[in-house]
């Protein structure tokens, strides 16, 4: 005779499985975000919002003038 406390259910509701999925209004926020009005940081390669960037100042070493960093990557590379 087979115990059957060890059995797993063969599908496994979603909401037992831990946070493995992701909530649909979270996917929905992102995807009615456009990707046009966000910029890329020019260091890291993440998406932010045009306001949070701060423009590389001239005779930089790492990068060009111009070129977008945020502010964790601005503050690491001496931008700020």
């Amino acid at each position: 005779m087979r115990d059957r406390s060890l059995a797993q259910p063969t599908y496994p509701e979603p909401e037992d499985s831990g946070n493995d999925f992701e909530h649909i209004g979270d996917i929905a926020a992102r995807a009615m975000l456009s990707t046009a009005r966000l910029s890329l940081c020019e260091a890291c390669g993440e998406r932010f919002r045009g306001r949070v960037l701060h423009p590389v100042p001239e005779d930089h070493l790492t990068f060009f003038e111009g070129q977008l960093l945020c502010d964790d990557c601005a503050r690491k590379h001496g931008v700020n």
